[in-house]
């Protein structure tokens, strides 16, 4: 596996979490999101599982010590 795939996947574990946090965060704080909680929190779910991948796919490059030699 590449270093870029590797990164990508440990960075997934703690990327999923805040997404999904920050969505339900923000459902439990909206009293108009949270009278539509039940049907939010899945929501949140799904989409937190789709932008993990491409969150931690754009962030690998930065967390590689060969980005912070050029600055």
């Amino acid at each position: 596996m590449r270093s870029r795939t590797m990164i990508s996947l440990a960075l997934a574990l703690m990327v999923f979490p805040l997404i999904a946090g920050a969505g339900i965060t923000t459902i439990l704080v909206t009293p108009a999101l949270y009278a539509r909680a039940e049907f939010l929190f899945p929501a949140v779910g799904i989409v937190a599982l789709i932008l993990t991948p491409i969150v931690s796919w754009k962030l690998a490059p930065r967390m590689r010590l060969r980005f912070w030699r050029k600055q």
